[in-house]
């Protein structure tokens, strides 16, 4: 009958070889952790770029849409009050001929300030294109 607790075989390496099976897998461990933590850094180090250009875009943005709104309350409150006077002036107007006169003169102001505004409103807008862009040109490569 064969003994039940018959002695298996010795499947471990010899010391010598162990060690050395273990220092190159360490040494292989540790270039690629290496390696990772490299590639991990240079990553930072371009999140760390994109996300100051990200910011910057973003200010540059918001500073421009802030400037361009301001600009039009101004334009609606100069538009209003000139709209205001043209209506209080109107009121003293006695003859037909000082009506037609008084608003095609006004029509005319109105529109040369229209035309003069729009510009200006074209102007920032476009300003803010260009400085968007300008920053996107300077974005590090990915």
């Amino acid at each position: 009958m064969m003994d039940s607790t018959a002695k298996t075989a010795n499947t471990s390496l010899p010391a010598p070889l162990m060690t050395d099976v273990m220092q190159t897998f360490r040494a292989t461990a540790e270039s690629g952790l290496a390696s990772a933590k490299e590639a991990l850094d240079k990553m930072n180090v371009v999140m760390a770029e994109q996300l100051l250009l990200i910011r910057d875009r973003y200010s540059t943005a918001f500073e421009g849409a802030h400037n361009y709104n301001t600009k039009v309350m101004e334009f609606a409150y100069t538009n209003s009050e000139a709209s205001l006077d043209f209506a209080k002036r109107l009121a003293r107007v006695t003859t037909p001929l000082d009506f037609i006169e008084f608003s095609a003169e006004h029509s005319r102001k109105q529109f040369e300030t229209l035309t003069d505004q729009t510009k200006i409103l074209a102007a920032l807008a476009q300003e803010v294109a260009l400085a968007t862009r300008s920053l996107a040109k300077r974005a590090p490569p990915s």
